[in-house]
């Protein structure tokens, strides 16, 4: 027999054990992720769960003692399981209490990473900013998406010079919405300071300078360990190579990377970054975006749909 399990500072038991009836949860591509049930208790009990708390939902869990009254539920209050996956991780947003002569109770929303970090989240660039002797990079939420401030000099940069600007591909910039707000999530104390999800990193790895570009199209060898599975390249002209600084057959490439017309921006959170660069890819495969919650912690992946394989559901 296996149970579906909820873990909260550190306690784990079975969702009858906390009380919990109903339990449904929603999905959507590029939108809120989310996790709801209730809980039997008085209108005016104090919340077990407060504003931001973080659960984690497992099934196929395997008590390690079964109640000898009812083999279908574990022994009361048991916390030790085994096996199974995680279903669910988020963070409670909404409690809504109901009380009447014919029943009390409170009606919980747990947001996934997406809702509750990039819903929420204003997402920020470094900008140069004059500071009266010189050019520097800050942080500010007037941002131009598909532009970086690495310093770079070469005929494909946005502004040639000692200060020139980098133009990103589509999949460069997503990266960098999503590092952004992994290193917010890595701020917050209450989780413990670390990393709430994982995502790809951008590399500079070739000269130390530029951001490197995936080799990778569409219908070609997926790349192991790689979560944002959007290429960087027009299919045919794939190479290991940069925006700029190239010479001979990979700076003719530099002409066939993926990029968005920039788009400058106040003040919009990560998600809407997010949509507004991946609309541009949307003929290519229209992409994917969801979290893969078996990992630790739970990764992020965007990938376009020719990519991902068949599945089969059934219908009844």
């Amino acid at each position: 027999m296996t149970y579906t399990t909820l873990t909260y500072l550190g306690v784990e038991k079975a969702l009858a054990d906390w009380g919990i009836s109903t339990a449904r949860r929603e999905n959507g591509n590029q939108a809120g992720d989310n996790m709801a049930f209730n809980m039997m208790l008085n209108a005016d009990a104090v919340d077990p769960f407060p504003y931001g708390a973080k659960i984690t939902v497992q099934i196929g869990r395997v008590a390690s003692t079964i109640n000898t009254l009812n083999p279908t539920l574990p022994a009361p209050e048991v916390t030790d399981f085994s096996e199974g996956r995680t279903f669910f991780v988020g963070y409670r947003v909404d409690t809504f209490r109901t009380g009447s002569p014919e029943m009390e109770r409170l009606e919980y929303k747990f947001a996934g990473p997406w809702e509750f970090f990039f819903e929420r989240l204003v997402f920020q660039k470094l900008w140069w900013t004059w500071n009266g002797t010189a050019n520097v990079a800050d942080w500010r939420s007037q941002v131009v998406l598909g532009m970086s401030v690495n310093a770079l000099i070469g005929a494909n940069d946005a502004v040639p010079g000692s200060n020139a600007t980098n133009l990103m591909s589509i999949r460069q910039q997503v990266i960098e919405i999503a590092q952004y707000v992994v290193a917010q999530t890595a701020m917050i104390a209450a989780y413990g300071s670390t990393a709430q999800f994982q995502f790809d990193s951008l590399s500079n790895a070739i000269d130390g300078t530029n951001y490197d570009l995936l080799n990778y199209e569409i219908g070609g060898a997926i790349p192991a360990e790689i979560r944002c599975l959007i290429p960087d390249f027009l299919a045919g002209f794939g190479a290991t190579g940069k925006t700029s600084g190239q010479s001979g057959s990979a700076a003719a490439n530099m002409q066939t990377v993926l990029r968005a017309p920039l788009d400058t921006v106040n003040d919009i959170t990560c998600a809407e970054a997010m949509r507004k660069m991946l609309r541009w890819i949307g003929a290519v495969g229209s992409p994917v975006v969801w979290f893969d919650y078996t990992a630790t912690p739970p990764a992020l992946h965007v990938a376009t749909r020719d990519i991902l394989p068949s599945a089969n559901l059934p219908f009844s």
